[in-house]
């Protein structure tokens, strides 16, 4: 079965402007969330959505990242993520599909692992914190 991991990152904060790119130990937290996907080799495919040519920038030195655009449609803040997990999966079909918010970026990749096994059993999971949340394609 096909895994996709997931970053979610738009720059549109009301919050705390340009959070997503503001670093954590001297790494943005987009870039830090996508590089402990992909060390934790645990996916087929790691993605970034995102509306930003700013947040793809900082991105870029990432090799194996896939980038995919998120449309205006799925970038404001009245938007679930739902949606916007569905968009992913519309363009890397996979039959779980998890993401990581970057805004957490002390959780360990066990809690990947842990949300996977879930899915697989359940059907979806959501860490506590809510770091990690995923779902089968057929939930989604």
């Amino acid at each position: 079965m096909k895994i996709t991991g997931s970053v979610i990152a738009r720059l549109g904060s009301k919050r705390l402007a340009y959070k997503n790119i503001l670093p954590y130990q001297g790494v943005p937290l987009v870039v830090r969330a996508l590089r402990k996907l992909q060390e934790s080799r645990l996916f087929d495919n790691v993605v970034l959505s995102t509306n930003s040519e700013l947040i793809a920038r900082t991105c870029h030195q990432l090799k194996g990242v896939l980038l995919l655009k998120r449309p205006v449609s799925l970038s404001t803040d009245e938007v679930p993520s739902v949606p916007v997990f569905q968009h992913i999966l519309e363009n890397f079909p996979s039959g779980i599909h998890l993401n990581y918010n970057c805004n957490f970026p002390e959780c360990d990749a066990s809690v990947f692992e842990e949300s996977i096994a879930l899915t697989q059993k359940y059907g979806e999971s959501l860490s506590v914190p809510y770091a990690v949340w995923s779902q089968t394609e057929e939930r989604l």
